[in-house]
């Protein structure tokens, strides 16, 4: 494309958020192959596609520079902001965001593939000697990398929540609870056992597969790679937009639970995202505190809503509504407390 035409594209800013994070996946998974690949003309093929990556990306971010973030931008809401949430830094909190999760997907792309060669060794090896049997003790060796890579993801994303929130609340720090801090590490070591086993059950399962079919060892190894390729790139990507939201807004309620006798409300805002019909159905509601809804941390994987407090002493607060039964009941629940990831999704917005 003519630089001048390249210059007068207009796209949405909820395209190009979409197609960056397409970019990112992409350049990931290519710096992931350069790293464990010893053929130079594919890393060359590869290093040239980062670069077209990089030209792509300063067109979908308005000519800023490749390294540069499309929320780093001047922040710019799809709607107008509310009073009480013109006290939230968005920008600040978007940064957050996309600085954690790149910092885990970066850690995890170099375990990944460092694993993924010493996988590919294991599993010719067996193959060549026919030892079939032996494809039964297969072990996927990420779970000490991932433990350690999320504990750093949900401890940087909680203590953004809280800065946020203690800047919102203009209170001083907080402790942290221990019940907190058990959680924290309760849930890196799930995380890491899930992953682990995750990746592991599917390419045994394919080898398995290749065996059964009758096909080569170099084809069975092909496809246990493009299997193992496949199931880390989705664990990253779910573990990486599933606790960052989360813990950044627990962080948050950890601190406005300090000050709980200045807040009279909470209003969902999904200010910060392109935001599915789920999402937008819940923005601008506002509900107790003591709802169900003030309980729940993020909606999905991805999810960039937060809750924001309205005060005692802002003159105008919005009113409490009752959430609708149409919404609130597509909600997965435990003792009536809706559950993250756990919805049915909606087919159109509900806004009455």
């Amino acid at each position: 494309m003519p630089n001048d035409q390249a210059s007068t594209l207009t796209i949405s800013p909820a395209v190009a958020s979409s197609r960056l994070r397409q970019l990112d996946i992409l350049e990931r998974d290519l710096m992931a192959f350069i790293s464990r690949s010893s053929d130079p003309e594919a890393v060359g093929r590869a290093k040239d596609r980062i670069t077209r990556i990089e030209a792509a990306r300063t067109v979908l971010m308005g000519g800023k520079q490749p390294n540069q973030r499309l929320a780093e931008a001047p922040f710019k809401p799809w709607r107008a902001l509310t009073f009480a949430e013109k006290r939230v830094n968005f920008k600040s909190l978007s940064n957050s965001f996309n600085r954690n999760e790149d910092a885990f997907k970066k850690t995890m792309t170099l375990a990944v593939g460092l694993e993924r060669a010493r996988l590919g060794v294991v599993v010719k090896n067996k193959l060549k000697t026919k030892d079939v049997a032996a494809v039964a003790t297969l072990a996927v060796m990420l779970r000490g990398t991932t433990r350690a890579a999320v504990k750093g993801l949900i401890s940087s994303s909680y203590n953004a929540g809280r800065v946020s929130a203690q800047r919102e609340s203009a209170i001083g720090s907080t402790p942290v609870a221990n019940q907190t801090q058990k959680l924290m590490t309760l849930e890196a070591a799930d995380a890491a056992d899930a992953f682990n086993n995750n990746v592991e059950a599917a390419v045994k399962g394919t080898i398995k597969a290749g065996i059964a079919a009758g096909a080569s060892d170099e084809g069975i190894i092909t496809a246990a790679q493009r299997t193992f390729d496949q199931e880390t790139a989705k664990g990253v990507d779910n573990m990486a937009g599933t606790y960052s939201g989360q813990y950044v807004n627990r962080g948050r309620m950890d601190v406005f639970a300090t000050v709980t006798d200045r807040i009279v409300s909470y209003t969902w805002s999904a200010a910060m995202e392109n935001t599915c019909d789920f999402c937008y159905s819940l923005d601008g509601r506002t509900f107790a505190p003591d709802d169900p809804l003030a309980s729940l941390d993020i909606v999905h994987t991805n999810c960039h809503c937060i809750s924001v407090p309205n005060w005692t002493t802002d003159e105008e607060p919005p009113e409490i509504e009752d959430i609708p039964a149409s919404i609130m009941d597509n909600f997965k629940t435990i003792d009536g407390k809706p559950v993250v990831n756990s919805f049915k999704q909606l087919k159109k917005p509900i806004k009455d």
